[in-house]
C-alpha cells in the first residue's frame, strides 16, 4: 500500500531490505586479509570466491540497496532508512533492524541511523508547531532468552504476557517521556551502554544481546463538540477530524490524510453538558483524542562460529543462544514473504 512521508516522498509499504559492506578493520589488514565482497552497482554484490567454488553455488546477489566500504552512515540513513523511519510519522508501524555476522558492523550503523531518524523526528516536530507531539522511549535487551529492562537494568528478568488488545507484551517495561532531542539521545546513550557486551577473537566489544529500542509517538488533539441526540449519530468535522458519536461516553474517531490510509485515533471524554430546546436535545463534549505511532531500533547479536570467535565457557553459552534465536527469526521472515 503507497504511503507518504512528512518529507513528501511516496514510498510503497513493504520489508525494503539493503545491505552494507563494511571496510576491513585494522587487524584484519595487519593480517593481510582481503575483501570477500565487492559492489557492482547500488543493488548488487559479488562474493569473490575461487574458480573451483563459484560453480557450485551463486556468486551474486540483488538488494533493495547496496553500500560499498566507503560508504558513511549518513548516506545509509538518507537512502536506505529515512523513508522507514518518517513513515512512522504518518501512522505506519515502522521497524529497522540490524542483522549479519558477528564483527560486521551492525551497532556502529544503528547508533548513525538511530541518531539521524531522531533528528528528523524532532525537526519534523519543529516544522509543524501547531500539532502536539509527545515522544515516549522504553528499551530492552534479549540476552540468554532473559528479557532486560535497559532504563531500569536493575529490575530483574520481565515476562513477555498475550494481551488480547496489543497483542505480545513486555510486562512492566519501563517507558520515560523525553523532554526534548537532547534529553532523549541522552537515554538512548543510557540505554546502550547497560548492554551486555564481550570480547572474542573477532570483535573486542561484541554485543551479546539482542537491543530494542522503541519510540512511541502521540499525536494530541483536543476537540468541543455539539451534536444532536434525537437525529440519531451525527457526523461532525472539525480541523479535518471525522468523528462519529454515539452515546455521551462513548467516542470513536477516524483521520482522512492526503496518503489515501485511515490512521484510528484514541480518544477519550473529558466532560459533556446537554440542555433541551423546543425540538432537539443537545450535547456538548469536550473531547481529548490522541494518535499513536510506533519506530522500533532493532540492534541484533550477530550470528557466529565458535570456531571463528574462539568463544568457551560464558561467550560459548551467549553464542549458542545468540544463534538459535537468529534461527527462529529466519523462520518468521521466510513465512512473511
Amino acid at each position: 500500500m503507497p504511503i507518504c512521508t512528512p518529507g513528501g516522498s511516496r514510498v510503497e509499504e513493504k520489508i525494503f531490505v539493503t545491505v552494507r559492506v563494511r571496510p576491513l578493520s585494522r587487524k584484519e589488514l595487519s593480517l593481510k586479509d582481503q575483501e570477500a565482497w565487492e559492489c557492482i552497482d547500488d543493488n548488487k554484490i559479488v562474493f569473490k570466491m575461487s574458480s573451483q567454488d563459484r560453480s557450485n553455488s551463486p556468486s551474486s546477489y540483488t538488494f533493495d540497496r547496496v553500500f560499498g566500504p566507503t560508504c558513511l552512515t549518513e548516506r545509509v540513513y538518507e537512502e536506505g532508512a529515512k523513508n522507514v523511519a518518517l513513515s512512522a510519522l504518518t501512522g505506519i508501524n515502522a521497524t529497522i533492524f540490524a542483522y549479519g555476522q558477528t564483527s560486521s558492523g551492525k551497532t556502529f550503523t544503528m547508533r548513525g541511523i538511530t541518531e539521524n531518524a531522531v533528528n528528523d523526528i524532532y525537526k519534523h516536530i519543529n516544522n509543524t508547531p501547531e500539532r502536539d507531539f509527545t515522544i515516549k522511549i522504553s528499551a530492552m535487551e534479549i540476552y540468554n532468552e532473559i528479557v532486560r529492562d535497559l532504563l531500569k537494568p536493575d529490575s530483574g528478568g520481565l515476562r513477555l504476557l498475550d494481551d488480547p488488545e496489543r497483542g505480545t507484551i513486555v510486562d512492566k517495561l519501563e517507558e520515560e517521556t523525553a523532554k526534548d532531542s537532547q534529553h532523549l539521545r541522552y537515554l538512548i546513550g543510557t540505554c546502550e551502554a547497560q548492554r551486555q557486551v564481550g570480547e572474542t577473537a573477532l570483535n573486542d566489544n561484541s554485543s551479546r544481546s539482542h537491543q530494542i529500542i522503541r519510540l512511541v509517538m502521540l499525536l494530541n488533539f483536543s476537540f468541543t463538540l455539539l451534536y444532536d441526540v434525537y437525529n440519531g449519530y451525527r457526523k461532525i468535522r472539525n480541523n479535518n477530524i471525522l468523528f462519529y458519536i454515539f452515546i455521551p461516553q462513548t467516542v470513536e474517531s477516524t483521520l482522512h490524510e492526503n496518503s489515501d490510509c485511515v490512521k484510528s485515533f484514541v480518544a477519550t471524554l473529558v466532560s459533556y453538558s446537554y440542555w433541551f430546546n423546543n425540538t432537539n436535545f443537545f450535547v456538548q463534549c469536550s473531547i481529548w483524542a490522541y494518535k499513536c505511532f510506533l519506530q522500533n531500533f532493532v540492534d541484533l547479536a550477530g550470528s557466529e562460529r565458535a570456531g571463528q570467535t574462539h568463544a568457551s565457557g560464558a561467550r560459548l553459552k551467549e553464542g549458542c543462544h545468540i544463534n538459535r534465536s537468529l534461527l527462529n527469526l529466519t523462520t518468521v521472515i521466510r513465512t512473511l514473504r
